[in-house]
C-alpha cells in the first residue's frame, strides 16, 4: 500500500481514511478506518477529515456516482466505521471537483462549509454550506460563486471565526490574476456579503492556498508561488 498526505492510496487507486495510535514504547500503530471504492463513494483524491464532538469524521472526495465529487462522514460503531454520503455534487448550481487540498469547516449548528474548483455557468468554483434536515438529507446552498468579476478557482477549503464569519482564497482572482483572500459574512436577510480582503500583485507572492487564524483574528497562510518561484508563507492583520 502507500499514501498520500491527503488520506492516502490503496492499492486500487483510491483514497483511505487512517487512524495513528501511540504504543507505550513511542511507536505508532496504523489503522485503515475506510477504504474508498472510486464508485458511488468517490475516492481518486481524498480531503484531510475534520471531526464533530460526537466523534464522527468529515471529508471530502472526488469521483462518486456523478462522477463530481461527494462530501462523506464516517461514524464510529461496534462493528468499525460505516461511510455515508451526505451530498453528491451534481455540477450544476452546487458546482464540482471538491480538490483534495479542500478540506471542511463545521460550524457550531453542525453544518458544513466547504469549497468546489469548478461551476459550469462561470467556471470558477463555489463556497458552499451543507446544513442537516429533520428529514435526513443534506441542503446545500451556495455561499459564493466564483468566476464572474471577482475571482477563480478556490483550491483550499473555507475556515471559519467565531462569529460564523466565512474565509478562504482564491488562486486566480484579482486585478493581477494572482489570487486572493476572501471573507464572506452572513446577512440578516440569510444571504451572505462578499469581501476581498487581500489581493496577491505576483511580487512576491501569489497563488494562495489554505489559511488558518489565531485568537486575535489574524490570518496566516501559504502560496504555490513567489519570485524566487519557490512559495511563501504570509500573515494578514485586521
Amino acid at each position: 500500500m502507500s499514501y498520500n498526505p491527503f488520506g492516502g492510496q490503496y492499492d486500487n487507486g483510491c483514497g483511505v481514511v487512517f487512524e495513528l495510535s501511540p504504543n507505550g514504547d513511542g511507536t505508532w500503530t496504523q489503522s485503515v478506518l475506510h477504504r474508498f471504492t472510486g464508485g458511488w463513494d468517490g475516492g481518486p483524491e481524498v480531503s484531510p477529515v475534520i471531526f464533530d464532538g460526537a466523534g464522527n469524521l468529515y471529508g471530502t472526495a472526488q469521483g462518486g456516482k456523478g462522477p463530481f465529487g461527494v462530501v462523506s462522514k464516517l461514524t464510529p460503531s461496534a462493528t468499525g466505521w460505516k461511510e455515508s454520503v451526505l451530498y453528491q455534487f451534481k455540477n450544476q448550481e452546487d458546482g464540482s471537483q471538491p480538490l483534495a487540498f479542500t478540506g471542511l469547516a463545521l460550524d457550531a449548528a453542525g453544518s458544513l462549509y466547504g469549497t468546489t474548483f469548478w461551476l459550469p455557468d462561470s467556471g470558477g468554483g463555489t463556497v458552499y454550506k451543507l446544513t442537516p434536515t429533520a428529514e435526513g438529507p443534506w441542503k446545500l446552498s451556495r455561499v459564493h460563486s466564483f468566476g464572474t468579476a471577482d475571482a477563480y478557482h478556490p483550491v483550499a477549503g473555507a475556515i471559519l471565526d467565531a462569529a460564523g464569519n466565512v474565509y478562504g482564497t482564491d488562486v486566480s482572482g484579482g486585478a493581477y490574476g494572482a489570487g486572493e483572500v476572501f471573507k464572506a459574512t452572513p446577512t440578516a436577510s440569510g444571504g451572505w456579503k462578499y469581501k476581498v480582503l487581500h489581493t496577491f500583485k505576483n511580487q512576491p507572492l501569489s497563488c494562495p492556498f489554505s489559511l488558518m487564524m489565531d485568537t486575535a483574528g489574524t490570518l496566516y497562510g501559504t502560496t504555490c508561488s513567489s519570485s524566487n518561484e519557490a512559495g511563501g508563507v504570509f500573515e494578514i492583520t485586521p
